[in-house]
């Protein structure tokens, strides 16, 4: 009891005072650590996650439930549908079931501002980790394997996860649960060799025991010896990701491609694998192989200075730039979205939504000198209203498409290859809106305005048209 409440502050830095979501499916684990916080006095509440994949889960947690009664804890039962998931997310159910879990297990968290969620994860799963990374392809992050606080984490950038019983073997849980004389729920699912850890637990480890009957606690030291190299090299990578990158949001990392190239392999490599976490929250592997082919890409882009890089996560080369992204991402940098199909109105004055949390508006500017009015706002841009007529009317990217940029009188020039030469990313080139004058283009938002309405010296009226994003104050116009 000591030790844990030792680990518990000291290592995975919680305070006693502040209470825990605990991972409670009712087995040996997590009812011995329960009963320890709870000895402990450490507050916390406990999650069972139904995963409806056995015949007897329902009874389980009819169980489960009975025992938090009888025992006075505060618990609350989450029902999952694995199978669903699985299929949509196109997951194994193994994996479905732990992201569905976890997901369940924050979500709680957040709702009570628990200060962890922790689980009871122990010294013979962080062997069974280590043996799943290493047949798996993973570098030296996967091989240290379960860390007794991890933050950020897959599922929270906020909430830790911890696991204080790393360190204690499966012989002493069920020891300390016969002690006590806990009743716990016994789970079928752990002896189908079905699931990739249940061979590596009934099949692989015995085979490899019979090698070295030492060769779990060789493993578990393993991990111990490279976690400092890895926290070394962690630090490292922080300091060259805050050098590199330009540009992060969910589901988009920008970085300086120059910048990139001039760090070392390893620190490249730990970049890739935290972009990969960041534009896609809950991914559980990354394997080397993967890291491999973008840090190919780097070196040597292809042709179209794009790349699929794995599961919908995509990577261009554009401009100075290099760039990870997900085809889902809310917003692409300051390039307005535009996500409706066909043509919409827009009355001058007047405002649209144009989807995808992007905003556009058409105003009359009070001021008709130019000197009053500020053009450093690519999403802003002037018109002479004596050279257009409400309603303008807005719409995507259409083959064929022409236009005039500003600056190039006389050029009529294929809207494709002024994308090209302005260095718009592909990625975003057929959501970006449109705003036309009859058939010609006024202004391709946030990239540039056409040349034959500009501001002039003969101006005697000017429209404003702006593009904003939700997270923008909307003007006062």
């Amino acid at each position: 009891m000591q030790s844990l409440n030792d680990i518990l502050k000291n290592l995975c830095l919680l305070d006693i005072r502040k209470p825990v979501i605990l991972g409670f499916s009712g087995g040996p684990d997590s009812m011995a650590l329960a009963d320890a916080l709870d000895f402990l006095k450490f507050p916390f509440h406990a999650v069972h996650v139904n995963h409806r994949l056995r015949p007897e889960a329902d009874d389980e947690e009819v169980l489960v439930r009975e025992i938090a009664r009888q025992r006075g804890w505060s618990l609350s039962v989450e029902v999952v549908d694995c199978d669903s998931f699985a299929r949509t997310s196109h997951r194994s159910v193994e994996d479905a079931a732990r992201q569905l879990r976890y997901r369940a297990l924050f979500a709680t968290a957040e709702v009570h501002e628990a200060q962890a969620v922790i689980t009871a994860h122990h010294a013979d799963d962080q062997a069974e980790t280590i043996l799943m990374h290493i047949l798996r392809g993973s570098g030296l992050s996967g091989i240290t394997g379960m860390h007794y606080r991890s933050l950020p984490n897959a599922w929270s950038n906020t909430i830790p996860l911890v696991r204080p019983m790393l360190d204690v073997w499966r012989t002493d849980i069920l020891a300390y649960c016969e002690k006590r004389g806990l009743v716990t729920v016994h789970d079928s699912s752990n002896q189908d060799v079905g699931y990739l850890r249940n061979r590596i637990r009934w099949e692989l480890l015995p085979t490899l025991e019979s090698y070295n009957p030492k060769v779990k606690q060789h493993l578990v030291s393993l991990a111990k010896i490279l976690h400092d190299d890895d926290q070394l090299l962690g630090l490292l990578a922080d300091e060259a990701w805050l050098k590199c990158v330009r540009e992060e949001r969910e589901g988009f990392v920008r970085f300086s491609t120059q910048c990139l190239r001039m760090q070392s392999l390893p620190v490249i490599r730990r970049i890739f694998r935290r972009a990969a976490f960041q534009v896609v929250l809950g991914l559980n592997e990354l394997d080397f192989s993967a890291v491999e082919r973008l840090v190919d890409f780097l070196d040597s882009p292809t042709r179209t200075r794009r790349m699929n890089w794995m599961g919908g996560i995509q990577a261009s080369m554009e401009g100075a730039f290099f760039v990870v992204y997900s085809p889902t991402a809310a917003r692409s940098g300051n390039f307005p979205q535009m996500t409706a199909d066909g043509v919409i109105k827009l009355d001058i004055p007047g405002r649209l939504d144009l989807g995808n949390g992007w905003t556009m508006e058409a105003f009359v500017e009070e001021s008709t000198i130019a000197e009053n009015l500020s053009f450093s706002d690519p999403l802003m841009v002037y018109v002479d209203a004596d050279k257009i007529q409400s309603p303008l009317s807005v719409r995507r990217f259409s083959s064929g498409d022409r236009f005039e940029p500003y600056g190039m009188p006389g050029t009529d020039i294929r809207l494709g290859d002024f994308f090209t030469n302005a260095h718009v990313p592909l990625r975003v080139r057929k959501t970006i809106p449109l705003v036309c004058h009859g058939r010609q283009i006024i202004w391709v938002a946030g990239v540039r305005l056409a040349h034959f309405c500009r501001i002039t010296e003969a101006t005697r009226r000017i429209v404003c048209l702006r593009c904003y994003s939700v997270d923008e104050d909307c003007p006062a116009n």
